[in-house]
């Protein structure tokens, strides 16, 4: 069935942006999150080999353990839970199978307002517009990275044919409580309660730091790590039209 749906689209380029990231299921059920993460990136990377397709793999920065950041791409991976280690092995399997006709992109809280998904940004947005009092992470830090920046990264790769793996992320270090309140303050909310959970108190253990160092996209693909805050300045309306189209 994937062999036939890529030789109908008949692709020069496939971009494997399918995972289950749901940290804490993959903690409780580690065999749905291995043939989601690896045995599906297995497939599809040799279904691209036998037709010479290169690969794209959205990987993560849960592959680090948060402890001694930032990261560079030749720091040794230590991951702390089982999302980490598949995301890990699925880059191993399109490093083995496709020689070096691929790409692997570490990313950090992406978000995405075109999302089929429930992203973190409209997580906040659908909760306390609807009056709701939440509980996010005030003990971790990430780099809230929007989807935005991917494509032209990719193109820009493939035009200079730098094949490997790039760390892009965006500029701030913030904790998922920080990023909720400015989520209100951009969009001007001042319905429902946020409150912050200073502990990791259930599910999966989580890197403390979750610092990717970009340098490399930096300096080899011209890359300027976006803000929160130019993020939400670019795409914030769109958040507003899929908040009102959802309800």
């Amino acid at each position: 069935m994937l062999e036939e749906k890529i030789d109908l689209a008949d692709p020069d380029l496939i971009i494997h942006t399918a995972s289950l990231t749901d940290v804490d299921l993959c903690e409780r059920n580690p065999d749905l999150a291995y043939r989601i993460n690896v045995k599906i990136t297995e497939n599809l990377a040799n279904a691209c080999k036998y037709r010479d397709i290169p690969m794209v793999f959205i990987s993560s920065d849960y592959i680090y353990p948060g402890t001694d950041g930032p990261y560079s791409e030749n720091d040794v991976a230590s991951p702390l839970n089982i999302y980490g280690m598949t995301k890990l092995r699925g880059e191993e399997k399109v490093k083995s199978i496709l020689g070096f006709q691929w790409i692997i992109l570490r990313t950090s809280f992406l978000f995405n307002p075109f999302s089929s998904n429930y992203d973190y940004i409209s997580f906040i947005l659908g909760s306390l517009t609807g009056n709701k009092t939440i509980s996010v992470d005030d003990f971790r830090k990430v780099r809230p990275t929007p989807c935005y920046c991917i494509p032209s990264l990719v193109e820009e790769i493939i035009m200079k044919n730098k094949w490997g793996t790039y760390h892009i992320c965006g500029s701030d270090l913030l904790t998922p409580y920080e990023i909720a309140v400015k989520v209100t303050d951009y969009f001007h909310i001042e319905t429902g309660k946020i409150e912050k959970r200073l502990k990791n108190d259930k599910g999966a253990k989580r890197p403390k730091i979750s610092d990717l160092d970009t340098a490399k996209a930096r300096d080899q693909l011209f890359f300027n790590p976006p803000s929160l805050q130019d993020s939400l300045n670019n795409i914030g309306e769109y958040y507003r039209h899929a908040w009102r189209d959802r309800h």
